[in-house]
């Protein structure tokens, strides 16, 4: 060793020495070029940081493991009915025991059904409760962290005194947290229920049935006493069912056992066959939603990313030319070109490492904001964090980065090739033709955005209030009474100032949500292959009398339910448009016809007459038509729990204190909740066309700009480098005009084929925007028009930025700078 050195040895320096010299000489000349180290670190910084984000995003919601044991061995069982074409289908109660009992693939199987109950109190709410199986959470792997789950006896048994398991939120905030919990009371919806465990926090209820997103959104469960009623109907499909797999046992094994049930149970029930059973493992089933739209973005950031890196090597090549003079300088005195080049690695990994340490902060911010973007249908949401794995693909996309944009101007910087400008040119055009991907992208949806926004839904949301309220199960107040209530309540609802009509209803439109029933036609035959005709089938909404005026819906024949079509009143109901038109040359043909719904296969229920036809309301924006829909009097027909709207003058948020006041002085019996404008629920509707745009959107603008930044500095250095053939020119007599064009059009060239490399990639890529587009095209020719249009204005305007500072040059003193 020389000198005590460790990094020295025999005067040699080791490669730990020269590493940190490469370091120190790295941040000198980035210091001295402040200019350059900030523009190159800001797109560095934006590529990584928003890739860091996606990346967050898409771990937490498509990769990282349900918090369940052994989650790959969990997958959710379907019914599905090609000849009914009914796909995707929750089981009877009783298919779900024949298979429970006969199939030997499960290790267990499991149901549940959604539903609220109320709780009382001093300050009355809906709690959102599930039944389910007595099984369900030890096929989950997930027990009480007080008590115990529910039994077998408990499911075959419906007891005065239930028993019900609650959540860990429920435990803090309604029990105090009381580690004695176990045995206490709780009323639900007017029944008393005996706790018999609380689950842990943060327990993740699998999503499913009627809007039940999946994580922490079941309040209270309670046991499905399933063996009640061992005899119930075949044709109510309301069980959501999932299953564990036996050890060994695979997904395509498992499924062809129960379709070999399914086959026995067909022949034994007649009436309820062509049913089949698929399997699909639960993970992938509950992020099929999200899948399509954050995969899209995740390569919409990696094309960010990737301008970046273009960007920046661009810049870079451009420095690596002003720097000949000094690589010239050190090959002389002996540096080899391996040298060279590690030092201007050095230097781009420098770049992209402080790139990406503001990226990491840049990926914080993004990945909060993502959260509050992220619409509805985005499972695990909470999930989402910058968590170590985060961390780690940030510090791996910056050295990617750093060694991806930093290879081609190292080779440039160590050679004398006097073809260096056409690696710029490649960059220029690969700009150019990755922004123009992007910016279709977003003015496809853009243009599918505004599409959704001229669609006619049926009914005029502007001004309408609407709230879910629910009260004590009606068959302990007796179904006159509930109604009553209801009734007097919307009465006064709609007294108060301000508001001009007030309706209640079992469902609200353009929310998820609808109940679905087979009917029939008085006097009409039905199929004669089936019990059960699928054609005619339909929606249905019990509503009160000022309902669909509130909505703005409007009545095209006959008349609107009225207050005496009550309990003692012949059944009557309004049908839509689309249901009138299928089976009746015209609206007004239809007044007077009367129709039923069915029990099951063989049981017709009481015939209604069809008194009004109304307006269609489509079930959502991007639906083609309305679905046969018929609304019988909510009097008739009580509901557990009821929607209201009210339609208002003026702002109709003003009336909701009135509203909340109202409902304390109805008694702590009702619960109001979820009181919001009709216009909030439209704009919920179209959450994911509006969640990708405005991220795939923000990404293109960025892109643009990072395009721009790279065109503007290609054509400032090859301005630089022909200042003498420009001055040489202008001393001899060349116009201006002619100057400025000579320099615009070499970039013009550039655009032009960046634009045709854009546009072919574009008409490939777009394809797979097709989900989230509406009467859009995916290669909707004015979209790729105006993107072209766009860019290249903007683009050549990069360009004559430097070009027209060169007009001012001096020819004299170019020519002696030379």
């Amino acid at each position: 060793m020389t000198g005590g050195n460790p990094i020295i040895a025999d005067g040699v320096q080791t490669p730990m020495a020269t590493l940190l010299q490469d370091l120190r000489f790295a941040l000198r000349m980035l210091s001295r070029n402040r200019s350059f180290t900030v523009v190159a670190v800001a797109a560095l910084a934006l590529g990584i940081g928003a890739n860091s984000a996606i990346f967050s995003v898409i771990y937490s919601v498509l990769l990282k493991p349900l918090p369940y044991r052994d989650p790959s061995q969990i997958v959710r069982v379907y019914q599905y009915n090609p000849v009914e074409r009914f796909d995707k289908f929750p089981f009877s109660p009783a298919d779900f025991l024949d298979y429970r009992r006969q199939n030997g693939v499960f290790q267990d199987i499991g149901t549940y059904v959604r539903q609220d109950q109320q709780y009382g109190g001093d300050h009355p709410e809906r709690l959102t409760g599930v039944r389910v199986s007595y099984r369900f959470f030890a096929l989950l792997g997930v027990e009480p962290m007080l008590g115990r789950g529910f039994t077998y006896q408990e499911e075959s048994t419906c007891c005065t005194t239930g028993v019900a398991v609650v959540s860990y939120n429920v435990w803090k905030r309604l029990m105090g947290g009381d580690p004695h919990a176990i045995g206490k009371t709780l009323r639900l919806s007017d029944d008393p229920f005996r706790v018999i465990g609380v689950m842990p926090q943060g327990f993740e209820h699998v999503s499913g049935g009627y809007r039940l997103p999946h994580g922490e959104s079941v309040d209270v469960w309670l046991v499905y006493n399933l063996l009640w009623r061992p005899n119930a109907s075949r044709a109510a499909h309301f069980c959501n069912t999932i299953a564990r797999l036996k050890p060994g046992v695979s997904i395509d094994q498992a499924q062809a056992e129960m379709n070999v049930i399914a086959s026995r149970l067909a022949a034994q029930y007649p009436d309820d066959r062509d049913w089949h059973i698929q399997l699909r493992p639960l993970q992938d089933d509950l992020v099929a939603g999200a899948r399509p739209t954050l995969l899209i973005l995740a390569g919409a950031v990696g094309f960010v990313l990737l301008i970046a890196c273009v960007n920046v090597a661009n810049l870079l090549l451009a420095r690596a030319a002003v720097r000949e003079h000094e690589m010239a300088i050190r090959a002389a005195v002996g540096a080899s070109r391996g040298r060279l080049i590690r030092q201007m690695l050095t230097e781009s990994v420098v770049l992209a490492a402080i790139g990406g340490i503001i990226g990491l902060f840049l990926a914080y911010w993004g990945t909060r904001a993502m959260v509050r973007l992220a619409p509805e249908f985005v499972p695990r949401l909470r999930d989402i964090s910058l968590d170590l794995r985060a961390v780690l693909a940030t510090m791996g996309a910056s050295l990617a980065a750093g060694l991806l944009f930093g290879l081609a101007p190292a080779l440039s910087a160590s050679t004398t090739n006097l073809k260096r400008n056409r690696p710029r040119g490649a960059l220029v055009v690969a700009e150019i033709a990755l922004s123009f991907v992007l910016l279709i992208g977003a003015g496809l949806l853009l243009r599918s955005f505004l599409a959704l926004g001229r669609v006619d839904p049926g009914f005029n949301p502007r001004g309408v209030v609407t709230m879910s309220t629910s009260l004590a199960y009606p068959k302990l107040i007796g179904a006159r009474q509930y109604a009553a209530f209801f009734e007097r309540f919307v009465e006064n609802l709609g007294h108060l100032p301000g508001v001009n009509a007030a309706g209640a209803s079992s469902n609200l439109p353009w929310t998820g949500a609808h109940d679905t029933a087979y009917f029939g036609i008085e006097n009409r035959p039905r199929s004669a292959n089936s019990s059960i005709d699928s054609s005619m089938s339909g929606h249905y909404e019990y509503i009160s009398p000022d309902y669909l005026r509130a909505m703005g819906v409007p009545l095209l024949a006959g008349r609107w339910i009225a207050p005496a079509d009550d309990f003692d009143a012949p059944k009557v109901t309004l049908i839509n448009r689309t249901l009138a038109l299928r089976y009746w040359p015209t609206p007004e043909a239809a007044i007077g016809q009367r129709i039923y719904t069915l029990r099951d296969a063989n049981t017709p229920e009481t015939p209604m007459t069809v008194v009004g036809v109304t307006g269609d309301v489509k079930d959502g924006p991007t639906d083609p038509a309305a679905p046969p829909v018929f609304y019988p009097p909510l009097r008739q027909n009580p509901s557990f729990g009821v929607y209201i709207a009210l339609r208002t003058t003026g702002d109709a948020a003003k009336v909701i204190p009135a509203v909340r006041q109202l409902a304390q002085q109805m008694g702590n019996d009702l619960s109001v909740q979820d009181i919001r404008p009709m216009e909030q629920v439209v704009a919920e509707s179209v959450a994911s066309q509006r969640f990708a745009l405005q991220v795939i959107g923000l990404f293109a603008l960025v892109a643009l700009f990072l395009a721009l930044i790279g065109i503007y500095g290609v054509m400032s250095y090859a301005g630089r480098r022909r200042a003498r053939e420009i001055a040489i020119r202008m001393a001899l007599g060349s116009q201006p005009v002619d100057t400025l064009l000579l320099i615009v059009g070499q970039g013009a060239r550039l655009i032009l084929a960046g634009l045709i490399v854009g546009a072919v990639a574009s008409a490939t890529l777009s394809r797979l925007l097709g989900g989230l587009l509406y009467q859009v095209n995916a290669t909707d020719p004015m979209t790729f028009a105006g993107v072209a249009a766009v860019l290249a204005a903007t683009a050549i305007a990069a360009c004559f930025i430097p070009a027209s500072r060169l007009l001012t040059i001096d020819p004299i003193e170019a020519l002696r700078h030379e």
